[in-house]
Protein backbone atom coordinates (compact mmCIF):
# COMPACT_ATOMS: atom_id res chain seq x y z
CA UNK A 1 0.00 0.00 0.00
CA UNK A 2 1.32 3.43 -0.93
CA UNK A 3 2.08 5.55 2.11
CA UNK A 4 0.45 8.96 2.00
CA UNK A 5 2.29 12.14 3.01
CA UNK A 6 1.46 13.98 6.21
CA UNK A 7 1.55 17.31 4.38
CA UNK A 8 1.38 18.37 0.74
CA UNK A 9 2.07 21.74 -0.85
CA UNK A 10 2.07 23.38 -4.27
CA UNK A 11 3.75 26.60 -5.37
CA UNK A 12 3.28 28.08 -8.83
CA UNK A 13 6.00 30.65 -9.36
CA UNK A 14 6.91 32.97 -12.22
CA UNK A 15 9.83 35.31 -12.74
CA UNK A 16 9.30 38.36 -14.93
CA UNK A 17 8.23 41.98 -14.66
CA UNK A 18 5.11 42.52 -12.56
CA UNK A 19 3.07 45.42 -11.23
CA UNK A 20 2.19 44.24 -7.70
CA UNK A 21 -0.56 46.80 -7.11
CA UNK A 22 -2.85 45.35 -9.77
CA UNK A 23 -2.99 41.98 -8.00
CA UNK A 24 -5.79 42.54 -5.51
CA UNK A 25 -8.58 40.21 -4.35
CA UNK A 26 -11.42 42.36 -5.63
CA UNK A 27 -9.64 42.97 -8.93
CA UNK A 28 -9.34 39.20 -9.27
CA UNK A 29 -12.91 38.38 -8.34
CA UNK A 30 -14.47 38.27 -11.80
CA UNK A 31 -14.48 34.60 -12.88
CA UNK A 32 -11.41 33.94 -10.69
CA UNK A 33 -12.50 34.28 -7.08
CA UNK A 34 -16.02 34.33 -5.69
CA UNK A 35 -17.29 37.61 -4.28
CA UNK A 36 -17.30 36.02 -0.84
CA UNK A 37 -13.66 34.96 -1.21
CA UNK A 38 -12.59 38.40 -2.41
CA UNK A 39 -14.42 40.12 0.46
CA UNK A 40 -12.94 37.80 3.09
CA UNK A 41 -9.35 37.85 1.82
CA UNK A 42 -6.68 38.55 4.43
CA UNK A 43 -4.76 41.40 2.80
CA UNK A 44 -1.32 41.76 4.33
CA UNK A 45 0.10 44.45 2.06
CA UNK A 46 -0.63 46.20 -1.23
CA UNK A 47 2.32 48.34 -2.32
CA UNK A 48 4.15 49.15 -5.57
CA UNK A 49 6.95 46.81 -4.45
CA UNK A 50 4.91 43.92 -3.07
CA UNK A 51 1.35 42.65 -2.74
CA UNK A 52 0.40 39.78 -0.47
CA UNK A 53 -2.97 38.38 0.51
CA UNK A 54 -4.36 35.08 1.67
CA UNK A 55 -7.48 32.97 1.37
CA UNK A 56 -8.22 29.73 3.21
CA UNK A 57 -6.84 27.78 0.24
CA UNK A 58 -4.04 29.99 -1.16
CA UNK A 59 -1.49 32.67 -0.38
CA UNK A 60 -0.54 35.02 -3.21
CA UNK A 61 2.60 37.14 -3.14
CA UNK A 62 3.71 39.39 -5.98
CA UNK A 63 6.96 41.36 -6.09
CA UNK A 64 8.29 43.39 -8.99
CA UNK A 65 10.18 40.40 -10.40
CA UNK A 66 8.36 37.41 -8.88
CA UNK A 67 4.79 36.09 -8.79
CA UNK A 68 3.98 33.22 -6.44
CA UNK A 69 0.86 31.33 -5.38
CA UNK A 70 1.12 28.69 -2.67
CA UNK A 71 -1.48 26.13 -1.65
CA UNK A 72 -1.38 23.56 1.15
CA UNK A 73 -4.67 21.82 0.29
CA UNK A 74 -4.26 19.22 -2.46
CA UNK A 75 -7.95 19.25 -3.54
CA UNK A 76 -7.40 22.86 -4.65
CA UNK A 77 -4.24 22.30 -6.70
CA UNK A 78 -6.17 22.11 -9.97
CA UNK A 79 -7.98 25.33 -9.13
CA UNK A 80 -4.66 27.06 -8.42
CA UNK A 81 -3.46 26.20 -11.93
CA UNK A 82 -6.70 27.52 -13.37
CA UNK A 83 -6.49 30.72 -11.32
CA UNK A 84 -2.94 31.43 -12.51
CA UNK A 85 -3.65 30.69 -16.18
CA UNK A 86 -6.82 32.82 -16.16
CA UNK A 87 -5.07 35.66 -14.36
CA UNK A 88 -2.35 35.89 -16.99
CA UNK A 89 -4.85 35.39 -19.78
CA UNK A 90 -6.15 38.78 -18.66
CA UNK A 91 -2.58 40.09 -18.21
CA UNK A 92 -1.18 38.46 -21.34
CA UNK A 93 1.30 41.27 -22.04
CA UNK A 94 3.11 40.73 -18.72
CA UNK A 95 6.75 39.78 -19.48
CA UNK A 96 7.58 36.32 -18.06
CA UNK A 97 11.01 34.67 -18.22
CA UNK A 98 10.76 31.61 -15.96
CA UNK A 99 8.03 29.43 -14.49
CA UNK A 100 8.07 26.68 -11.89
CA UNK A 101 5.48 24.09 -10.90
CA UNK A 102 6.79 23.16 -7.48
CA UNK A 103 5.40 20.37 -5.32
CA UNK A 104 6.46 19.33 -1.85
CA UNK A 105 5.52 16.69 0.69
CA UNK A 106 6.41 15.63 4.23
CA UNK A 107 6.37 11.91 4.99
CA UNK A 108 6.54 10.32 8.42
CA UNK A 109 8.97 7.43 8.68
CA UNK A 110 7.75 4.29 10.45
CA UNK A 111 10.76 4.26 12.79
CA UNK A 112 14.13 5.88 13.42
CA UNK A 113 15.82 2.87 11.82
CA UNK A 114 13.56 3.22 8.78
CA UNK A 115 14.35 6.93 8.62
CA UNK A 116 18.11 6.21 8.61
CA UNK A 117 17.69 3.49 5.99
CA UNK A 118 16.23 6.03 3.55
CA UNK A 119 19.39 8.12 3.82
CA UNK A 120 21.52 4.99 3.47
CA UNK A 121 19.67 4.06 0.27
CA UNK A 122 19.91 7.51 -1.32
CA UNK A 123 23.46 8.30 -0.16
CA UNK A 124 25.37 5.17 0.95
CA UNK A 125 27.67 5.94 3.85
CA UNK A 126 30.58 3.64 2.95
CA UNK A 127 32.64 6.51 1.50
CA UNK A 128 31.71 8.98 4.25
CA UNK A 129 32.56 6.73 7.18
CA UNK A 130 36.18 7.23 6.22
CA UNK A 131 35.68 10.98 6.72
CA UNK A 132 33.10 11.23 9.52
CA UNK A 133 32.52 8.88 12.44
CA UNK A 134 28.73 9.23 12.17
CA UNK A 135 27.65 10.70 8.81
CA UNK A 136 24.03 11.58 8.08
CA UNK A 137 22.21 12.79 4.99
CA UNK A 138 21.10 16.43 5.24
CA UNK A 139 20.14 17.16 1.64
CA UNK A 140 20.40 15.50 -1.75
CA UNK A 141 19.31 16.99 -5.08
CA UNK A 142 18.96 15.13 -8.36
CA UNK A 143 18.38 17.13 -11.54
CA UNK A 144 17.34 16.07 -15.05
CA UNK A 145 18.71 18.51 -17.61
CA UNK A 146 17.89 18.88 -20.41
CA UNK A 147 14.21 18.17 -20.02
CA UNK A 148 12.86 15.14 -21.83
CA UNK A 149 9.98 17.05 -23.47
CA UNK A 150 12.14 19.36 -25.65
CA UNK A 151 11.27 22.43 -23.57
CA UNK A 152 13.97 24.57 -21.98
CA UNK A 153 14.42 24.02 -18.27
CA UNK A 154 14.89 21.06 -15.94
CA UNK A 155 13.24 18.77 -13.43
CA UNK A 156 14.71 18.52 -9.97
CA UNK A 157 14.04 16.45 -6.85
CA UNK A 158 15.41 17.40 -3.43
CA UNK A 159 15.18 15.19 -0.34
CA UNK A 160 15.94 16.34 3.21
CA UNK A 161 14.98 15.54 6.80
CA UNK A 162 11.54 16.96 7.52
CA UNK A 163 11.19 19.88 9.92
CA UNK A 164 7.43 19.28 10.13
CA UNK A 165 7.23 15.65 11.24
CA UNK A 166 9.72 13.53 13.23
CA UNK A 167 11.10 11.17 12.19
CA UNK A 168 10.22 12.27 8.72
CA UNK A 169 11.43 13.12 5.25
CA UNK A 170 10.79 16.17 3.08
CA UNK A 171 10.70 15.87 -0.70
CA UNK A 172 10.52 18.82 -3.10
CA UNK A 173 9.95 18.60 -6.85
CA UNK A 174 10.77 21.59 -9.05
CA UNK A 175 9.36 21.38 -12.59
CA UNK A 176 11.22 24.35 -14.04
CA UNK A 177 10.53 26.00 -17.40
CA UNK A 178 12.50 28.68 -19.23
CA UNK A 179 10.02 30.81 -21.15
CA UNK A 180 11.50 32.31 -24.32
CA UNK A 181 15.19 31.84 -23.51
CA UNK A 182 17.05 35.14 -23.83
CA UNK A 183 13.95 36.78 -25.29
CA UNK A 184 11.48 38.10 -22.71
CA UNK A 185 8.00 37.13 -23.88
CA UNK A 186 4.53 38.12 -22.74
CA UNK A 187 2.47 35.75 -20.61
CA UNK A 188 0.92 33.89 -23.56
CA UNK A 189 3.77 31.38 -23.80
CA UNK A 190 3.76 30.76 -20.05
CA UNK A 191 0.00 30.14 -20.11
CA UNK A 192 0.42 27.69 -22.96
CA UNK A 193 3.15 25.78 -21.12
CA UNK A 194 1.13 25.70 -17.89
CA UNK A 195 -2.00 24.43 -19.61
CA UNK A 196 -0.29 21.84 -21.81
CA UNK A 197 2.21 20.57 -19.21
CA UNK A 198 0.10 20.67 -16.05
CA UNK A 199 -1.23 17.11 -16.33
CA UNK A 200 2.21 15.77 -17.21
CA UNK A 201 3.73 17.61 -14.25
CA UNK A 202 1.08 16.17 -11.92
CA UNK A 203 1.75 12.65 -13.25
CA UNK A 204 5.52 13.07 -12.82
CA UNK A 205 5.07 14.34 -9.26
CA UNK A 206 2.80 11.46 -8.27
CA UNK A 207 5.23 8.99 -9.85
CA UNK A 208 8.14 10.37 -7.80
CA UNK A 209 6.10 10.41 -4.59
CA UNK A 210 4.89 6.85 -5.23
CA UNK A 211 8.44 5.65 -5.89
CA UNK A 212 9.69 7.38 -2.76
CA UNK A 213 6.90 5.95 -0.59
CA UNK A 214 8.25 2.47 -1.38
CA UNK A 215 11.24 3.33 0.82
CA UNK A 216 9.08 4.09 3.86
Amino acid sequence: MQKLPQLRGLTLAMVGDFNPTIFQPKCSSENLLTVEEADSANVQVIHPDVTSFGLPWITLTVQRERFEVTCAAQPYFERVAGLVSQTFELLRHTPIRLMGINNEAHYRASSIDGWHSIGDTLAPKKFWTEVFPSPGLQSITIRQIPRTDDLDGYRQVTIEPSVKTTPGVYIAINDHFVIGGQEVLGATKAIEVLRTKWSDSVAFTECVFSKFSELL
